[in-house]
């Protein structure tokens, strides 16, 4: 996230986007950039849902959403805490095997490992690290091994590398967070236990086809991958890999599902509304973005926007530029992808610029 403060420079001084202005002429000329190949989106308002497409996307492409795979992962726990199967305040060894979790969480000396409750990896206050971020024993995150070759690894690899790193602070620390894909690779452990079958499954099941949601699955080696984010100009594939990331990044989804879900997800149409009310505790994981029990929001402060005020987003973004955000200020959702890993602002920078066209 070290590219934050240049975003949001690039917010505070962008000119105003004139109303006469279509949505497709304002996303074709986000591609002269030259940071940006290709952006699809869609968005609900009113009763009414449009989608659009610009560059090297096409309506309907379906693409890998990364992290905003959180939100699914989100509503099958919700679902399970609904059905009475687990209890969101229990902790976590409670359900999972002690060889998973033994060992995984130690802060200045003690083992906090049996402490770590469900609610706890669901708003990132843990305290464990990031096995996919954050630099392992040799100095290095897999992110940077993922650039120069691809490489798969399991749940229990993942919690392996997790367990030789140090934890940040003890679960639940007061105002604490720190986003960590080992939290959701934990809770896609907890689904394959509870639910008794694959992550993939799972999903289908309970989500995809209640919502009818056609282009969206956890990509597994065996299935078609969506369309590759790009590092640059070139094309990162990474098969292994990104079958490897499952419950905390895997899915592949289009924009039009993406916001048929999020919709669902804050609708109440797959758990309980109540949880995801948007009136709760938000801890700051990376400025300015903020995690509450379940989904990121997404708020810039008026001091860095000339003092206009932008409204709170709810939701998910991803690594790769895909999003899902509810907009209850705007009774607006927004869904879609600029398909692009440098620059992790890119999404964010465009939907403030587009906001206007959406009111």
């Amino acid at each position: 996230m070290k590219n934050w403060l240049l975003f949001l420079g690039l917010v505070a001084s962008t000119s105003p986007i004139f109303a006469q202005d279509s949505i497709q002429e304002f996303l074709n000329r986000q591609l002269k950039s030259g940071k940006i190949e290709g952006i699809s989106i869609a968005y609900h308002k009113a009763g009414k849902s449009q989608e659009y497409a610009a560059g090297n996307l096409d309506k309907g492409t379906p693409f890998f959403i990364a992290s905003t795979t959180k939100l699914f992962t989100t509503a099958l726990i919700f679902r399970l805490a609904d059905q009475g199967k687990i209890g969101l305040n229990e902790p976590l060894s409670k359900y999972l095997d002690k060889s998973l979790i033994q060992g995984i969480h130690s802060y200045k000396g003690q083992d906090y490992s049996d402490s770590i409750k469900v609610f706890h990896l669901l708003e990132q206050s843990s305290g464990l690290p990031d096995y996919f971020s954050d630099k392992g024993p040799d100095g290095k995150t897999m992110v940077e091994r993922l650039r120069k070759s691809d490489f798969g690894w399991t749940c229990e690899d993942a919690i392996q590398r997790t367990r030789s790193m140090k934890a940040l602070f003890e679960p639940g620390r007061k105002g604490k967070a720190h986003y960590s894909d080992a939290n959701y690779q934990l809770l896609g452990a907890l689904i394959r236990k509870m639910y008794g079958k694959s992550t993939a499954d799972a999903i289908r099941d309970e989500i995809c086809i209640p919502l009818k949601l056609n282009q969206t699955y956890l990509f597994e080696l065996n299935t078609k991958p969506g369309r590759w984010f790009l590092d640059g100009k070139d094309s990162l594939v990474i098969p292994l890999a990104m079958a490897s990331t499952d419950a905390d990044g895997g899915i592949v989804s289009s924009s039009s599902d993406l916001l048929r879900f999020v919709k669902a997800f804050f609708g109440g149409e797959l758990f309980d509304k109540s949880h995801v009310a948007t009136n709760q505790e938000y801890r700051s994981i990376f400025f300015p973005l903020a995690y509450g029990r379940g989904f990121m929001k997404f708020e810039l402060p008026a001091a860095m926007t000339l003092f206009k005020k932008y409204p709170a987003f709810y939701g998910h973004s991803g690594l790769s530029g895909a999003f899902a955000w509810y907009i209850p200020e705007k009774d607006l959702f927004v869904a879609g992808t600029v398909n692009q890993l440098k620059d992790p602002g890119l999404s964010f920078n465009l939907l403030i610029k587009m906001l206007p066209l959406l009111e």
